[in-house]
């Protein structure tokens, strides 16, 4: 009889045990995710940019006023834009277009200069870098120029723009038919006379949904939206992946791309960067980031985080063992 009681007890112990055990994990995965909560966020518009030094988090809120802010959460600067469609950011300049289709360039360090790139109406993409800036207008005209005073130059080669996407020294831009062209700035010229552009048809699969780029390569999604392109501009390299889910979302910084799909999974994987044309190559497939689900958009940045916004809170998720580890 006594040794059923011990039975008995042991059972029980042993069952305790295990719900405390499972508990402490649960607790460990709730604390794990909430490490990398950035702040709440109850804004209208929400969008990352990274620069050389830094990455910048823009925020706009109903009233139409622009929060900038450090990645490191400081606030920076606040700016009257009204409301918006789409923002691009480089360094101290802020490239915007106003829910009217208009076009305006800020600087953060000179509140009065402020502008309006009257030359572009009905604009609906932007896209800015250090070495210049890119718009789409609603009929499908892109144009590119350089910095103040420089006028935009309209790109006659391209017709029905649906996307652009600057970097350092070239332009990729997507059309509505799926084509994806690159250009490549080798001079100011090819900033200021169309005359001097030379298009250059990439990715050339059909049905291509949408893009992203760093200096060295594109990333677009293909077919209905499962597949992952790669284009390296340097070497030619190719690459092709495919997820189970459809794809909503497509970035990439100077280290690494980001995929989110339908169901609100972040994908992440690397890119080697800096080293030579010939060893030049994508490291790693996509990989599902287990520690956060349910996503509604993704920003990655040159430092190597992806930022990650759901729920109105914007989170920091990296790929463990590896260049995006911010465990530290």
């Amino acid at each position: 009889m006594e040794m059923l009681h011990i039975k008995k007890r042991s059972f029980i112990i042993c069952i305790i045990s295990f719900i405390c055990i499972i508990v402490f994990i649960l607790l460990i995965i709730i604390l794990k995710t909430q490490k990398y909560v950035v702040f709440n966020v109850d804004k209208k518009y929400i969008s990352i940019f990274s620069s050389k030094d830094s990455e910048y988090i823009v925020m706009t809120s109903n009233k139409g006023i622009t929060d900038i802010y450090n990645s490191d959460c400081k606030f920076k600067k606040s700016i009257e834009t009204g409301n918006v469609k789409d923002i691009s950011m480089y360094e101290n300049e802020l490239l915007y277009i106003k829910a009217d289709g208009t076009v305006w360039v800020n600087k953060l360090s000179d509140d009065c200069n402020k502008r309006q790139i009257t030359t572009i109406q009905n604009a609906v993409s932007c896209s800015a870098c250090e070495y210049h800036y890119g718009v789409v207008t609603q009929e499908g005209k892109a144009y590119i120029w350089a910095d103040f005073p420089n006028s935009p130059t309209e790109l006659d080669g391209i017709k029905n723009a649906k996307k652009i996407v600057c970097n350092f020294k070239n332009t990729v831009i997507l059309t509505a038919d799926g084509k994806v062209y690159y250009i490549e700035h080798t001079n100011q010229n090819t900033l200021i006379d169309d005359e001097n552009i030379t298009y250059k048809q990439i990715l050339k699969e059909s049905n291509i949904k949408d893009i992203s780029a760093n200096s060295d390569s594109v990333i677009a999604v293909s077919d209905n939206g499962n597949k992952i392109l790669t284009y390296n501009f340097r070497n030619n390299n190719f690459s092709e992946f495919k997820l189970n889910s459809k794809i909503i979302d497509i970035k990439a910084s100077s280290k690494h791309y980001s995929a989110l799909t339908e169901n609100g999974d972040v994908y992440i994987w690397k890119y080697l960067y800096g080293l030579s044309p010939e060893k030049m190559k994508y490291s790693s497939q996509p990989e599902k980031m287990k520690s956060i689900s349910k996503v509604e958009s993704i920003y990655p940045v040159n430092n190597g985080y992806t930022f990650a916004f759901k729920d109105k809170k914007l989170y920091r998720v990296c790929k463990k063992r590896s260049i995006f580890d911010i465990s530290k």
